[in-house]
C-alpha cells in the first residue's frame, strides 16, 4: 500500500527551473520532464514520523536510463540546490507544509572514476550556472575547478581519485555517475565502498546514475540492483530510491515498429514523439548498424540489463519467461532440492526447494524455501530443522508426484524423508532411492541442461517472478566439459543454488511424462510407482 508523505521536490523543482539555464548555452531556463520531476518528489519525500526533526525517506538513490536522456543535466540541476538551495527539512507544521533551510556547511561530491566521467556531470552544470540566476542571487564562483558557494563555504568539487584519497571526506551529498563501470579492475567498487562509509558517517546522501550494467561484471551498479533486489526481498522498500525502465524484453532489435516502440518506451518523456529532444529514428539508424553490437545497443540505449555471453540464459529470456501464479492455487508438483553443509570461511553454498507445477496450463518454478548464510554471520550452517519442516509442509500442502535431491551433506536426511513418503512419490530419483539423484552423472546433468535452457527459450517452461530464483539464475554461467556445458559461478559469493533445484525439479516432471504418469490431481492407482535406473 502505497504511503502519502510531504516531499521537499516541489522546492528543488522551483529552485532548477527558476534559477538554472538550460546547458544548451541558448540562455534559455533549463526544464526538468515530468519523469524527471516525478523522480525528483519521490527522492525528497520525507519521513513526518517526528514533524519536529524530520529526515529523508531515501539514503541511496539510482537512476538509471538510456544513454543519450540527459541524467547528466538532471544531476547537476540537483546537485546545484543541493549547495545554495533550501535543501534540508527541519519541521512539519500542523498543516503538513515542510519549513526547510540551507545546508550550513555543504559539501558536494561529483564522482566518477575518471575525470572524463565526472566531467560529463560537470560541464552541463557550468553551462546551468555560469550567467544563470543562481550564480548572481548566491554569489557563486564558478570555476573550471570548482564551484564555491561564499555565504557557507559550501562547494561543489569532482572526485575522481584513489579510493584511499577520499576516505574521511565528509561530503553532505554525493553524486556517482556511470556506475556500470565502476569495477574491482579500476578499483570503482572500492571507491564507492569509501564514499558509502563517508556518508554513512556523516548521515549524507548518495545518488547514481548508471546505464544498464552487463551482470556478473562486479560492478556498482549490479550490485546497488542486487541490493534493492534484497530490499525488495525482504520488504524494506523505503531504503533505496531505485528508477530503471527497459524497453520490453520482447523488443525485437531486428524489427523496425518492435524497435521504434521499445525505445520510445525506454526514452520516455525524452523521446521527441513524446516531446523530448532524443531523434528516435536516429537512434534506430544507429542500433541497425551492423558496425554496433547487439549488446551494446540493448544496454545502451534499450536500457536492458544484457547479459554475459557465457550466461545460462539471458536476463531477457528470464523475464519473458515470467508467468503470474498463485502457488496457492497449484495442486500437484515436483520438488527440487540442493542442500548446503555451511562453509567455516567465507560465504557458504544456499539452500533451495524449488517446485515445478504439474497441474497448470505450462509448467511453473517456484521456491519453496530458500535459505542464505547472511554476510555478518561466520561458520554458518542452514537449519536443517527448519529446513525439513518446511519439505514435510509442501507434502502436506500439495500432491507432490517426485522429489529429486542433490544428496552431497544430506544424505541421511534426505533417505528418511524418501522412506517417509515413498508411497506418495510416483518416480524414483534412483533405483536406490526415492529422491537420491546421481549429481556426480555429470553428461546426464549437462543434456538436461540443454533441455531445461531450451524449454525457457521456447517459452515452454515459466517462472514466478521471485527475486531470489532471478538473482541465482543471472550469476548462473555455463562451463564447457568434455560431457557438455555445466552450470558455474563466476565468484564464491555469487549463489546460483536455486538454479540447481529447479533443473532437478525439471527433471522430475520429465521422468514423470517419460514414464506417462498423469501430472493433474487424481486418485493415485495402486502400484503407480516406478524404478528408474542410475
Amino acid at each position: 500500500m502505497s504511503r502519502r508523505l510531504p516531499t521537499l521536490g516541489w522546492d528543488a523543482i522551483d529552485f532548477i527551473e527558476t534559477k538554472l539555464l538550460h546547458p544548451d548555452n541558448t540562455g534559455r531556463p533549463y526544464t526538468l520532464y515530468p519523469e524527471q520531476k516525478d523522480f525528483i518528489l519521490r527522492w525528497y519525500a520525507v519521513d513526518d514520523s517526528n514533524p519536529e526533526h524530520p529526515s529523508f525517506v531515501y539514503r541511496r538513490g539510482c537512476f538509471m536510463r538510456p544513454r543519450g536522456f540527459g541524467k547528466s543535466p538532471m544531476l547537476a540541476a540537483i546537485s546545484a540546490f543541493e549547495l545554495c538551495g533550501s535543501s534540508r527539512p527541519t519541521r512539519i507544521d500542523e498543516d503538513g507544509g515542510i519549513w526547510a533551510q540551507q545546508h550550513p556547511f555543504p559539501q558536494v561530491t561529483l564522482a566518477a572514476v575518471t575525470e572524463t566521467q565526472c566531467w560529463n556531470t560537470y560541464r552541463p552544470l557550468l553551462a546551468m550556472l555560469r550567467d544563470s540566476p543562481a550564480e548572481s542571487e548566491f554569489e557563486l564562483l564558478v570555476q573550471d575547478s570548482y564551484i564555491l558557494y561564499p555565504a557557507t563555504n559550501g562547494v561543489i568539487e569532482r572526485v575522481s581519485s584513489s579510493p584511499d584519497s577520499v576516505k574521511g571526506i565528509r561530503s553532505t551529498f554525493t553524486i556517482c555517475d556511470q556506475t556500470e563501470v565502476w569495477m574491482p579492475n579500476n578499483h570503482g567498487d572500492r571507491l564507492f565502498a569509501t564514499l558509502l562509509a563517508n556518508a554513512g558517517k556523516s548521515g549524507s546522501r548518495i545518488l547514481e546514475s548508471p546505464n544498464a550494467y552487463i551482470p556478473l561484471t562486479d560492478s556498482v551498479a549490479e550490485k546497488s540492483a542486487l541490493y534493492y533486489a534484497q530490499l525488495q526481498e525482504n520488504n524494506e522498500p523505503g531504503i533505496m530510491l531505485y528508477d530503471h525502465r527497459p524497453a520490453p524484453a520482447d523488443t525485437d532489435i531486428y524489427d523496425p515498429e518492435s524497435l521504434r516502440e521499445g525505445l520510445i518506451y525506454a526514452y520516455g518523456d525524452a523521446a521527441d514523439v513524446n516531446g523530448g529532444h532524443v531523434d528516435i529514428n536516429a537512434i534506430m539508424q544507429t542500433v541497425m548498424d551492423p558496425a554496433k553490437e547487439v549488446s551494446e545497443s540493448r544496454s545502451d540505449f534499450l536500457n536492458q540489463v544484457v547479459s554475459h555471453s557465457s550466461s545460462y540464459v539471458t536476463v531477457q529470456e528470464w523475464d519473458r519467461a515470467y508467468q503470474h501464479v498463485n502457488v496457492d492455487s497449484v495442486k500437484s508438483i515436483a520438488l527440487g532440492f540442493d542442500g548446503s553443509i555451511g562453509r567455516a570461511h567465507g560465504l557458504a553454498d544456499s539452500t533451495a526447494l524449488v517446485a515445478i507445477s504439474l497441474d497448470t496450463a505450462h509448467p511453473i518454478v517456484f521456491p519453496l524455501g530458500v535459505w542464505e548464510q547472511p554476510r555478518d554471520v561466520r561458520g554458518w550452517v542452514p537449519p536443517r530443522e527448519e529446513i525439513v519442516n518446511c519439505i514435510d509442509r509442501a507434502f502436506q500442502k500439495y500432491d507432490v508426484k517426485a522429489f529429486f535431491a542433490d544428496p552431497h551433506g544430506w544424505e541421511e536426511t534426505l533417505i528418511n524423508i524418501g522412506n517417509r513418503y515413498s508411497k506418495q512419490l510416483k518416480v524414483k530419483a534412483s533405483s536406490s532411492s526415492p529422491v537420491l539423484f546421481a549429481t556426480w552423472k555429470t553428461r546426464v546433468l549437462a543434456a538436461n541442461l540443454e533441455e531445461m535452457h531450451g524449454a525457457i527459450t521456447r517459452g515452454e517452461l515459466f517462472q514466478n517472478g521471485n527475486e531470489t530464483l532471478r538473482e541465482h539464475m543471472m550469476n548462473t554461467m555455463r562451463k564447457p566439459t568434455r560431457d557438455g556445458y555445466l552450470l558455474a559461478k563466476p565468484h564464491p559469493d555469487r549463489k546460483i543454488d536455486c538454479v540447481y533445484a529447479m533443473l532437478l525439479a525439471f527433471i522430475a516432471r520429465k521422468y514423470l511424462l517419460t514414464h506417462n504418469i498423469e501430472l493433474s490431481q487424481r486418485k493415485a492407482r495402486k502400484g503407480s510407482y516406478v524404478s528408474l535406473p542410475d
